[in-house]
Order: structure tokens, then C-alpha cells, then sequence
């Protein structure tokens, strides 16, 4: 869809990361008809093909905080009113909020101020403020050096992980989420290896039990600290299994957890977009707190195919539109699927002893929607196809010429 920057009609929203997360964002937008400029890598991933934005290529998108922001203000420039901008990522959202007076002029921000943000980043400051407020979450411990992490590693309970304390250009470039530890020489090990990226580490302990305890909720909550809309669901699988993001997520309603993310979210003073994830401990049956973010969530598109399109909602609230009848009920069981994480992360599940093929298959049964394929918006779905057929096609020719070799 080619925009006209001239055309004021509907004030432009601008979304930075055109990956899958940025692509429910785009999608939502767009079905309500808000034309959308997306920042994208450029790497011609299947959701750089959707027709509901102009594509704008950023190769160093989330390495270069100076060339985001010049394009940025290069766009807000031309832009015929303000925009709002979706962050897509943990790294351009906390740019954006480092450099809001900067940006202001020309964009709305469908998250808090800057404090709010970089207290629910960092880890640090987060997991603090849960403590002192009695929000439950896992044992967790932050080491200054090695010999506070042989102290940690003596007493703490496993498996662990390890993570820095907010989000890392030089982590994500190793592609890392977080290292995990079965015993103590691996904590310490890893510890080593985790330090020399990032100079603050989070030791925590991994509360038990399968990915289906991971639920999680979806809102955004307006200026005077009330939430407009609230959407919750569970994980039912993770690529990578156990430590890694959606690849299978569920639409349920589950009152505790809306309750407990207004009372959290309140007690922060927060306004925007919001997710919290929780897990329920079996040894206690608490739900704890293992993640907050202030931008889009990887499977939240599956909140808009439900009936609740929160980043709409947000663009409306921001700009002084008019709300009508925002929906205080949704679609539930219906499933979000990442094509290919989901089939990777099967795979895992079942070489470990975890998922029969015939409970996967089973799982797919019900309503369902996908992260790529998409009726509406089917060159994303297209690429997709392509690209892995000539994958799978490059790796067999490989294997014959490797057999012919010998």
C-alpha cells in the first residue's frame, strides 16, 4: 500500500521492526484503515511483504541509535500531523524513550515516561520494585562479580538462568536471550561468558512446570492511569521450549491474571501498552511475575484476531478520536501459531519424549490463526512458502552432492 504524505485525513501510524511482532502491529493497523510507515531490516523476511504498509529499509534498524532517530525525524518532517509510533522491539522502545523530548513534535508514544519505561526494563529495578511491593515472582539475585555469583551459585536452586539486566545491542547481536545453567560450574562458566557481554547480570531460578503455566495478559491503560481494554491467554508451546518466545499461544480469560495486572500496573502509575507474563509455580500455585514489557508482544496479534485491537485502540486514545464500543469480551480457545517456530519447537518437544506427533497434530484442531498466513494480506504467506521450499530444496541437493562426493 503506497501512502500519500499529504493525505490528512487519518494521521499515520509508524511502526519500527516490520518482524512478525511488527507485523500483527501493521495488520491491525491497517484493517482499521490507518495508513502505516513501517521501518524494516530489509532482510526480505516473509512479513516485509505485507500490503498494509509503505516499507521503509533501515539495514542497521536496531544497532544504530543516531540513524533511527534521524530517520525518524526525516519522517515526522514530511508527515502532514502527528503520528503515533509503535516500538517492535526492547531496543527501539527504550531509544524512543531515551530520546522523547527529541521526538515529540512529531509522534505520540503509546508508552509511559521515561522512568516508568526504564524501570520496567531493567531487571534490576523491576524485580526490586516487585519485592518491595509484594508482587510475587522467582528467587532472584544480582551479582556484582564472581565472587557474589560463587555465593549465588552455592545456594541458588536448578536450573537457572542468566540474563542482563536490560536489553543489549552486543547481547542480541550474539543472538542471545538467556543462558541457562544446570549446576554450579555451568553457572559459573556462564556467568564468565555473560559478564564479558554485559556488565550487570540477573541469576534467577526457573520456576517448574510446563510451558502451558505461562499465561499472560494484553492492555493498554490511557493517561489517567484506567485501563480501556484487557486481553489475557496462555503459552501452549515456546521455541525455543522452556526459555524461548510464543510459538503456540492460547485466547483464555483468566480473571486473577487481568486482576493482578491492573493492581500491578497501577501501583507503577503506568499509561500504554502493556503485557505482563506469569507462570504458575506448582509448588505454591501462585501465578509469579517472569516478564513486563511496554511494546507490542510477540503473539499479540492473536488479541486482535480475537476481537480486542489494542494498538487501534491506542492510535484512537492518543490522537482524542472518539471510542466507541471497545469490546469488554473476546474470542476465547482460538490459537496464534508461528508457522516456523512452532513446527521447530514441536521438533524439540518431540525428541525430547514431551509431544507425540499425534498430540501435536491434535493441537492444531479448534479456531486458529497464523503469524504469516493471512487471507486478507496473502504475499507474506507466499514468500514464506518460497523461501523455505528452496530451502528445503538447497539442503537436499547438499546431502546429494556430500553422498556423491564420497
Amino acid at each position: 500500500m503506497k501512502l500519500n504524505w499529504n493525505d490528512s485525513r487519518k494521521p499515520q501510524a509508524v511502526v519500527i521492526g516490520l518482524n512478525i511482532n511488527g507485523l500483527g502491529t501493521v495488520r491491525a493497523l491497517g484493517r482499521k484503515g490507518i495508513p502505516v510507515i513501517a521501518l524494516a531490516h530489509g532482510n526480505k523476511e516473509p512479513s516485509e511483504y505485507t500490503k498494509y504498509c509503505e516499507k521503509i529499509v533501515l539495514e542497521d534498524l536496531y544497532t544504530s541509535e543516531h540513524n533511527l532517530l534521524s530517520h525518524l525525524v526525516e519522517i515526522g518532517k514530511k508527515l502532514p500531523s502527528k503520528s503515533v509510533v509503535f516500538p517492535a522491539g526492547d531496543l527501539p522502545l527504550l531509544i524512543l524513550s531515551k530520546n522523547r523530548k527529541i521526538l515529540e513534535e512529531y509522534y505520540y508514544f503509546p508508552f509511559p515516561e521515561d522512568n516508568i519505561v526504564r524501570l520496567i526494563n531493567d531487571k534490576v529495578l523491576f524485580y526490586n520494585f516487585a519485592y518491595d511491593n509484594g508482587f510475587p515472582i522467582a528467587k532472584t539475585y544480582f551479582p556484582d562479580n564472581r565472587e557474589d555469583a560463587e555465593r549465588v551459585a552455592d545456594e541458588i536452586t536448578y536450573p537457572c538462568i542468566i540474563k542482563p539486566h536490560i536489553a543489549f545491542v552486543k547481547w542480541r547481536k550474539k543472538g542471545l536471550k538467556l543462558l541457562q545453567a544446570d549446576d554450579k560450574s555451568e553457572l559459573l562458566e556462564k556467568y564468565e561468558f555473560g559478564y564479558n557481554i554485559a556488565d550487570k547480570l540477573v541469576i534467577q531460578e526457573v520456576i517448574p512446570g510446563p510451558d502451558s503455566a505461562l499465561y499472560f495478559s494484553l492492555t493498554y491503560f490511557n493517561r489517567q492511569i484506567k485501563p480501556l481494554v484487557m486481553f489475557t491467554g496462555r503459552k501452549l508451546r515456546q521455541y525455543v521450549p522452556h526459555f524461548g518466545i510464543s510459538s503456540m499461544a492460547q485466547s483464555v480469560w483468566c480473571q486473577e491474571i487481568a486482576d493482578k495486572t491492573v493492581q500491578i500496573l497501577k501501583k507503577i502509575g503506568y499509561s500504554g501498552y502493556a503485557n505482563i507474563e506469569f507462570k504458575k509455580d506448582p509448588r505454591d500455585n501462585v501465578f509469579k511475575i517472569t516478564e513486563i514489557t511496554g511494546r507490542t508482544w510477540y503473539p499479540h496479534a492473536l488479541s486482535e484476531r480475537c476481537g480486542i485491537n489494542i494498538p487501534y485502540i491506542a492510535y484512537c486514545d492518543l490522537l482524542g478520536m472518539e471510542l466507541r464500543n471497545i469490546p469488554n469480551s473476546f474470542l476465547e480457545d482460538a490459537k496464534w501459531i508461528d508457522e516456523a517456530g512452532d513446527f521447530l519447537s514441536a521438533s524439540i518437544y518431540w525428541r525430547r519424549g514431551e509431544l507425540s506427533i499425534t498430540d501435536w497434530i491434535k493441537s492444531y484442531k479448534g479456531k486458529r490463526f497464523y503469524a504469516i498466513f493471512s487471507r486478507d494480506d496473502p504475499k507474506p504467506g507466499i514468500i514464506f512458502i518460497i523461501y523455505y521450499s528452496s530451502l528445503l530444496i538447497r539442503k537436499c541437493i547438499a546431502r546429494i552432492l556430500k553422498v556423491v562426493k564420497k
